[in-house]
């Protein structure tokens, strides 16, 4: 069982790693997609660094902050969190 404390650190980091997941694939996306997109292709680039980052920290966060909670109990329950999550994270875009 992992303590509060340490829980929120760990919480804490993982939500900080998801910005340089985010800024990697917004950048890489964009130098591929400017050649054929032109002045879209920020946006789209915007939008996959956002899915990139918000998927990357659900399964960090599933896997080191609340691994003792059980969450991995079927293929559909995990999806129905990943939908809420990938909800509550859009405010970080907005």
């Amino acid at each position: 069982m992992i303590s509060e404390p340490i829980r929120i650190a760990t919480f804490l980091a993982v939500d900080c790693s998801g910005v340089p997941v985010n800024l990697f694939v917004a950048e890489s996306s964009y130098r591929i997609l400017v050649s054929a997109l032109g002045p879209i292709a920020n946006t789209i680039a915007s939008v996959l660094g956002l899915e990139a980052s918000v998927i990357s920290d659900f399964i960090l966060n599933a896997l080191l902050t609340f691994r003792d909670n059980g969450l991995f109990r079927s293929l559909i329950y995990v999806f129905a969190r990943l939908t809420k999550y990938h909800g509550a994270s859009l405010a970080k875009f907005i």
